[in-house]
């Protein structure tokens, strides 16, 4: 199952270009993998890749960006790194999940983790993602870097670590300057 969503980083503020806005470009639609938001609805933050109609190795791109996400090939080097950074770290946690439904890259994952239901549980509700954030809400980006990351409270994240900042005080005033942003990114790209 595939959703739309609206790339935020190419099209405002400094990022949009002249050739975009000459071309009446105000949005690019991309279909990025979900999991089936009939059954499952679990937020997750997922990176994405994209390939340029300019690059001049278009094939190659694609193969790129195969390895380095969803391919079979990226994910058994993958396992392979994680194995050797296992062994040398009897504490170590792989940084990523797999971005595949095949059952043994899940497998290779678990055996890397604590043998508890903890991790069992975690990774069973992990799978089928929905995208969350970044370029599927207009204004986010702008939003987490201008108010979250470096706003009134500084890196939020850290402040609420620290003891300085409540985060159940801040949410609503954080709920509502994203919902701004968020309004003004709508308006900027229908107003073109």
């Amino acid at each position: 199952m595939n959703s739309v969503f609206l790339t935020y980083s190419n099209t405002t503020d400094s990022k949009i270009t002249a050739e975009y806005k000459d071309k009446g470009i105000n949005y690019v639609p991309y279909t990025i993998p979900k999991g089936d938001g009939d059954k499952e609805h679990k937020p997750a933050y997922v990176d994405f890749g994209g390939i340029s109609s300019a690059t001049e190795y278009p094939r190659e791109a694609f193969e790129l960006l195969k390895f380095m996400s969803w391919g079979s090939e990226g994910w058994d080097a993958r396992m392979e790194f994680y194995n050797q950074e296992a062994e040398a770290n009897p504490h170590y946690l792989p940084p990523i999940l797999p971005l595949t439904n095949e059952q043994k890259y899940w497998d290779a994952i678990y055996a890397l983790l604590p043998q508890n239901q903890y991790y069992s549980d975690f990774l069973q509700h992990a799978r089928e993602p929905i995208p969350l954030g970044g370029r599927v809400l207009p204004g986010f980006e702008t939003w987490i870097s201008e108010v979250y990351f470096d706003g009134e409270f500084g890196n939020v994240e850290q402040a609420v670590i620290e003891g300085t900042v409540n985060a159940h005080d801040v949410a609503p005033e954080l709920t509502e300057k994203a919902n701004v942003y968020y309004q003004e990114a709508i308006e900027e790209l229908f107003s073109q």
